[in-house]
C-alpha cells in the first residue's frame, strides 16, 4: 500500500474537532491465511485483547463517539464484539460488508458520501502502540500511514507513524508483538474462570485467559495463551503465544510458538506444521450442548402449535428415518465421543417443515432447538438444531461453514428468536426457503 493511497482529510488544527472514526480491515495477507480460516484479523489477540478491542479504546480514549466498520472477512464477528458500542462508550457503530479492500481508494469509493473532514481512518490490520499527534491541550488522535499504520491523514506523518503503529504482515510479527506488549505490561493476569493447578509456575510476564486448565507441573514464562484452553501436564511453554480453543498435550516444551488447535508455528524457523496426533496438539471439542430449560419449553409449545401441520405432512409426504452422529463427550486423547441418534425426518421441499419431528428431540434434551446444519465444523461434529441459521444463507459450502460458525460460536439469544420468527413464516410457506437439501 502505497502513502500516496492514502485519503487527506483534517488538517491537524482541526483534530480536536474531530468525534468520528471509520475502521478499515483490508484484506490480510497471505502469509496470515493459517491464523485466519475461522476468525477477522482484527480480533487476533495481542496479550490477550483483540487488535480490535485495543482500537476502540485508543479511540474512546481520544474523544471519538462514533464508528463506521468497514469489513470483508467474517463481518457478524465484528459486528458480534461491538454490538451498537454503548459497552465500549460509542454513541453509535454503523457497519458496512463489502468485498476484500486492497487499498485507500477503494474505501474512498465507498464512503464517497461522507464529509472527510469529520472522521479519522484507522487501518485495523495495525496494532496501535501510542498516540500518534497530541493536538494541543485537546485530546489524542491516532493518525496511521500506508501499510505501517492505517489511516494517513495529513502529509508528514509517515515517518511519525512508524513509530506509532505496527502493521501485522505474518505470523511472526503476531508473535512478536505479543512478546513485545507482554514485556510492557510487565505483571501476570489471570482472568476469571481459569483453573491453574496450585504447583504450575507462572514466571512474568503471562497472560492467562478465561476458561484455561493449567495441569500440575505446567510452567509458562512469557506467554500469552487466550480463551478455552487445556494444557497437559509437566508441559513448559516459553515465548509463546496459544490461541482459543486449543489443547496442548502433557510434558511438551514448547518455546517461540505459535499454536492454534492443531496448527504449530515455530518462529526461528518459520514454519507452520499441523500435527495430526491429539495426544500432542488438536482443537478443543467444544462441550455438548446442554438444552435449557427455555429451550425444552418452547420447543414444546410449537410442537403443540405445529401437531396438525405435522401430522397432515406426514400424511401428505411420507418421512424417513436418519441416524444422526452427535458428540457425547469427549475421550481422553481429545477425539469426540460419538453416539447414534435417531430421527424422523418429513420428504417436504420446505426445509422448515422437513425437521418438525425433531422438535421433540429437543423437549427431551436430545438436539438443541437452534443450531448448525448437520455438517462438520471445523473437523468437529456438533449437534445439529431444529432452527439453523445456514438454511437461511447462500448455499455455497463456506457460506454454511460461515453461518454454522456464526451459530455455535457468536449468536444472542435475541438473534435466535429473530431467526425462530423467520423459521416460523418459512414453515407457514410465506417466506422461499433457501434450500432443498
Amino acid at each position: 500500500m502505497n502513502t500516496n493511497d492514502i485519503p487527506c482529510t483534517a488538517a491537524s488544527q482541526h483534530l480536536p474537532g474531530i468525534r468520528k472514526a471509520v475502521l478499515v480491515e483490508f484484506e490480510p495477507p497471505t502469509a496470515l491465511a493459517p491464523l485466519l480460516a475461522k476468525r477477522a484479523i482484527s480480533l487476533l489477540p495481542v496479550a490477550g485483547r483483540p487488535l480490535l478491542q485495543l482500537w476502540v479504546e485508543h479511540l474512546h480514549d481520544a474523544g471519538i463517539e462514533e464508528l463506521l466498520v468497514i469489513s470483508s472477512r467474517f463481518p457478524e464477528q465484528l459486528r458480534r464484539f461491538l454490538r451498537d458500542g454503548e459497552r465500549w462508550g460509542f454513541d453509535k457503530v454503523d457497519y458496512l460488508s463489502t468485498a476484500g479492500l486492497e487499498n485507500w481508494q477503494q474505501v474512498m469509493t465507498l464512503t464517497r458520501g461522507l464529509d472527510t473532514s469529520e472522521y479519522v481512518f484507522v487501518m485495523l490490520n495495525a496494532l496501535p502502540l501510542a498516540p500518534l499527534v497530541e493536538a494541543g491541550s485537546g485530546p489524542c488522535c491516532w493518525l496511521g500511514t500506508d501499510g505501517v499504520a492505517g489511516a494517513g491523514m495529513a502529509s508528514g506523518m509517515a515517518a511519525a507513524s512508524q513509530l506509532h503503529f505496527a502493521q501485522i504482515n505474518s505470523i511472526s510479527d503476531f508473535w512478536r508483538l505479543n512478546m513485545d506488549l507482554l514485556t510492557a505490561q510487565q505483571p501476570s493476569k489471570l482472568m476469571p474462570n481459569s483453573h491453574v493447578s496450585p504447583d504450575a509456575r507462572l514466571l512474568a510476564p503471562v497472560f492467562v485467559g478465561a476458561r484455561v486448565v493449567l495441569d500440575k507441573g505446567v510452567t509458562l514464562q512469557h506467554a500469552a495463551l487466550s480463551s478455552n484452553i487445556d494444557v497437559g501436564e509437566d508441559t513448559v511453554i516459553r515465548h509463546s503465544v496459544v490461541l482459543s480453543d486449543s489443547r496442548i498435550g502433557a510434558q511438551l516444551n514448547l518455546d517461540g510458538v505459535v499454536v492454534d488447535g492443531n496448527l504449530v508455528y515455530a518462529v526461528a524457523s518459520d514454519t507452520a506444521l499441523y500435527l495430526d496426533d491429539p495426544l500432542l496438539f488438536a482443537p478443543m471439542l467444544a462441550a455438548p450442548v446442554n438444552v435449557g430449560a427455555g429451550q425444552r419449553l418452547l420447543a414444546a409449545l410449537l410442537l403443540l402449535l405445529t401437531l396438525p401441520l405435522h401430522l397432515v405432512l406426514r400424511l401428505i409426504h411420507g418421512r424417513e428415518l436418519k441416524t444422526l452422529e452427535v458428540p457425547r463427550g469427549r475421550l481422553a486423547d481429545n477425539q469426540p465421543q460419538l453416539a447414534q441418534l435417531h430421527v424422523s425426518r418429513l420428504l417436504t421441499p420446505n426445509k422448515a417443515q422437513q425437521r418438525l419431528p425433531w422438535l421433540w428431540q429437543v423437549v427431551v434434551g436430545e438436539l438443541p432447538l437452534f443450531g448448525i446444519r448437520e455438517v462438520e465444523v471445523g473437523g468437529l461434529l456438533q449437534r445439529p438444531g431444529v432452527i439453523s441459521l445456514a438454511d437461511f444463507s447462500a448455499q455455497d459450502a463456506l457460506s454454511i461453514e460461515v453461518a454454522n460458525h456464526y451459530q455455535s460460536k457468536i449468536q444472542s439469544a435475541r438473534e435466535n428468536l429473530a431467526l425462530m420468527l423467520r423459521w416460523l413464516v418459512a414453515l407457514a410457506g410465506f417466506e422461499p426457503w433457501v434450500s432443498n437439501n
